[in-house]
């Protein structure tokens, strides 16, 4: 198939790996990162990546994410909440009833800026990104039921519940940081395979 200008600057695969570089490189040089042995939560200091370059790879998520949506017959719509890519400093918006604007919340953190707002703005931005991941993923999965999403995501329906990808909670609470990597090197699996889903069904 043709290929716009438009379309080859956003190089959907080297993305997810930029951003995976971003949030997962190991500044040690040793491999805690990837080899999931022990160690425990003390091992997640001393590889621990600056916010500043975390900020900016959740920012290329919700670009992706965003790209994947746009795209001409993805039949991708984000139902309950809103990606607003701006880099690292990009934001999720919950969708309100009767046309109002949507509510923002920060999609970036800072531990200097520790705060309990802070946090929980962060983490209510990482709950609307998992709804968005959620949403796209039904939409592949409904339309290739030959594929299999990696690491399942779980919205909880009514009742207030915490969200899991491949069973981890992706929460910040500040002491939970081994976990929390785990969680979003799930969110990036899937993002190769929603990646891998458009290049199959959607840009051809």
């Amino acid at each position: 198939g043709s290929s716009s200008t438009s379309e080859a600057a956003f190089d959907l695969s080297s993305m997810v790996a930029g951003a995976a570089a971003s949030l997962f490189s190991d500044s040690t040089g040793s491999a805690a990162g990837s080899n999931g042995g022990g160690g425990g939560a003390a091992s997640f200091d001393s590889l621990k990546v600056p916010w500043s370059e975390t900020n900016a790879a959740l920012g290329q998520v919700v670009l992706l994410l965003s790209v994947l949506q746009q795209k001409p017959n993805s039949g991708i719509v984000f139902r309950t909440h809103k990606l607003i890519p701006l880099g690292s400093c990009s934001k999720v918006g919950i969708l309100q009833p009767d046309g109002r604007p949507s509510v923002e919340y920060n999609l970036f953190y800072s531990d200097e800026s520790f705060s309990f707002f802070g946090k929980r703005n962060f983490n209510t931005a990482l709950d609307g990104l998992f709804h968005c991941l959620k949403d796209a993923i039904d939409v592949a999965s409904t339309r290739d039921r030959t594929i299999i999403v990696p690491h399942e995501v779980i919205i909880p329906s009514g009742q207030r519940g915490e969200i899991r990808i491949g069973g981890l909670p992706p929460t910040y609470d500040g002491t939970n940081g081994e976990t929390w990597s785990r969680a979003m090197k799930y969110l990036l699996t899937d993002l190769k395979w929603l990646v891998s889903f458009a290049q199959k069904n959607i840009d051809r």
